[in-house]
This record gives structure tokens, C-alpha cells and sequence, in this order.
């Protein structure tokens, strides 16, 4: 079956000049049968593609294929990512050790945190490391998925 490609930029330059707010930006917001709701950034310039009964969205070097069956799209808002560059080097902190839903980190600064977000920058949560610089962040909670792991010298990108 011929693909059909939709390019948001057009819905995307009457969108942005609200998108200077310090907080928000405009976003595509797709939400299946299942409840499960993916947001793409408009500055991100998503692309549309449709292939039989399928929606594909390829935004940056990413692609999410969800059947358009109860599939509702709207645009909206979401936060603005607050995932920066760290600046650190290698050996600042320990890589974690990830078993059994579980993101280990040793060598951290007592009372330190790991954040864990959404790579929409979305915080999902924050686990301080005891007195000897070990912290241990759950996973098995979170639907599966990619996720960064923010100490404060490094982030980490994970698969779950």
C-alpha cells in the first residue's frame, strides 16, 4: 500500500509563537485504546507517515508505529524538556549497574540524587544515595521504554 506523509511544519509556524513560553511547548499527542499517550515536540519537526492501518511518527532518529484503529491525535502543550549537557568528566560517577528492574549507582557524593525522566524531560523520580554514595532506582514500575538517569555529573540513557 502507497505511504501518505503529513508535515506538520505548516500547523507547526502557527503553533510556535506560543511556544516561547519558558514552560511549554506545542506538542502532537497521540492517545490509544490502551490509555497510553506519546508526545512529540513540534520544534522537533515529527513527520506523519500512514501505512495501512498504521500511523508512523519519526521524529529526530526515532519511529513509533501505532495502529490508527481509536487512535484520538490532538495538539497540545507539555513541559519543556530540562535535560541539559552535563559537563563532567568520564569517571565522575559510577556507570549504573541495571539487574532485576533495578539502576544501581556506586562512587556517588553522599546525599546526592538520581532523576529519573521521561526523554521528553519529564521527572518521573528522584532517589538520594546514602552515606556511602550508593543509590538504587526502580524500574520495574515503569512501562517499558527508553529513560535518562540523571546524577549530577552524568546522565545515562536506558533501555527498560
Amino acid at each position: 500500500m502507497k505511504k501518505r506523509t503529513v508535515r506538520l511544519l505548516t500547523l507547526m509556524a502557527m503553533l510556535l509563537p506560543t511556544a516561547t513560553w519558558a514552560d511549554t511547548v506545542q506538542c502532537l499527542v497521540l492517545t490509544e485504546t490502551n490509555g497510553t499517550v506519546s508526545r512529540f515536540a513540534l520544534t522537533e519537526a515529527p513527520v506523519v507517515t500512514y501505512s495501512g492501518s498504521d500511523m508512523i511518527v519519526s521524529c529526530k532518529d526515532q519511529e513509533m508505529t501505532i495502529a490508527l484503529e481509536g487512535l484520538v491525535w490532538t495538539f497540545g502543550e507539555m513541559e519543556a524538556t530540562r535535560i541539559g549537557e552535563v559537563v563532567g568528566s568520564q569517571d565522575d560517577a559510577a556507570r549504573p549497574q541495571l539487574a532485576f528492574g533495578e539502576a544501581r549507582f556506586e562512587g556517588l557524593q553522599p546525599s546526592s540524587c538520581v532523576h529519573v525522566y521521561t526523554l521528553d524531560g519529564k521527572a518521573l523520580s528522584t532517589v538520594k544515595a546514602d552515606g556511602s554514595g550508593r543509590a538504587s532506582v526502580g524500574l520495574g514500575n515503569l512501562p517499558k521504554g527508553v529513560y535518562i538517569l540523571r546524577t549530577p555529573t552524568r546522565s545515562f540513557k536506558i533501555k527498560h
